[in-house]
């Protein structure tokens, strides 16, 4: 009899996560599993890996488009005003509440899961309910980051929900001494570290086919260009620190390189701002988020990595892999284990 999974994640946007959870699917897949796909956020038009999901995988958005999206602008508006963070807690409490008692249960109790897998550290706990299913949760983030400002008041909480997983999974050796170091009492023997997995293959064949591009797209990729791929949020990724560092080398006349900012997020009219103020808008392209990032990456003379933190920076691994030389910032977790100094 076929092994049944339930497989979590909260997105199927263009982003590390989302792109390692797709190729979990098809490794599951692969070996003849039967998986189920519970999406926690359904962000419409931007569910561009949603074309991924392999053939087979029944899927199921837990939030319906408008309430993901109000979720989100709540998000956004926190970052700059703290007065809406009490109405995005208690929006996401409550809808979790409802959603998992009137929908995600029935989803659970329906098929006999021999596994369920939280594929994001945000650890909706409430998965690891009424089943007897084995459960396995996925960090995908720097922990002490991850509890910064008001979310530290949550952490212990959150670390002894880790209690209720049978499997936790980290993605870098940093992020597991990181776990341990802030709940020494939790159970070592839990806990497995696995990298994110690669298509190589699928990334060099994807990395010199253009055929995505628009016209302006192939005029821009053929200049000289700095790149910079990303989830455009400042609070973890630090793309003005870049685009400052991006303004001093552009002083140098003889400098002729362009920086190409892909992806998108709540902080993209915050940096187009910025780099209008710094005078560098004929210099610096947001080209938003791209299905096909490796012919960026490819056509880069060096990839900037400005993060504050990561889980992995499983960006790096994809530009290398592609031949580009790559650049990081020194953060927790992730980067010292892939680059050599």
């Amino acid at each position: 009899m076929k092994k049944q999974v339930l497989f979590y994640t909260p997105f199927l946007k263009v982003g590390g996560i989302e792109k390692a959870s797709i190729e979990y699917l098809k490794l599951l897949k692969a070996k003849g599993v039967n998986v189920e796909l519970l999406v926690d956020y359904d962000m419409g038009s931007q569910n561009l890996l949603l074309s991924e999901v392999p053939s087979g995988v029944r899927y199921h958005f837990i939030k319906d488009q408008r309430l993901s999206r109000f979720i989100y602008f709540l998000r956004t508006q926190a970052k700059t005003n703290r007065l809406f963070l009490p109405f995005l807690f208690a929006t996401v409490i409550v809808s979790d509440f409802f959603l998992y008692h009137f929908k995600v249960k029935k989803i659970i109790q329906r098929s006999e899961f021999d596994l369920i897998v939280t594929f994001y550290q945000f650890l909706p706990a409430y998965l690891t309910r009424g089943s007897s299913a084995k459960n396995v949760i996925w960090l995908h983030g720097s922990v002490e980051h991850f509890f910064s400002g008001l979310k530290n008041l949550f952490i212990d909480s959150y670390l002894k929900k880790l209690d209720r997983y049978d499997k936790i999974v980290t993605i870098s050796d940093e992020m597991e001494a990181q776990l341990l170091e802030l709940y020494p009492a939790l159970d070592e023997s839990k806990i497995t570290r696995i990298y994110n997995p690669l298509d190589f293959d699928l990334i060099k064949q994807k990395s010199v086919d253009n055929t995505s591009l628009s016209v302006i797209e192939k005029q821009i990729i053929a200049k000289p260009y700095i790149c910079h791929v990303s989830r455009l949020d400042e609070g973890q990724k630090d793309i003005s620190t870049l685009i400052k560092a991006f303004a001093k080398l552009k002083i140098d006349p003889i400098n002729s390189h362009n920086l190409v900012i892909v992806g998108t997020g709540p902080d993209i009219q915050k940096l187009k701002l910025l780099s209008y103020v710094l005078g560098l808008v004929e210099n610096i392209f947001f080209v938003g988020n791209q299905l096909n990032p490796y012919i960026w990456m490819k056509q880069a003379d060096v990839l900037v990595l400005s993060s504050k933190f990561e889980g992995f920076g499983l960006v790096l691994v994809e530009a290398m892999s592609v031949g580009t030389f790559v650049i990081a910032s020194s953060c927790k977790t992730g980067p010292r284990e892939i680059l050599a100094d």
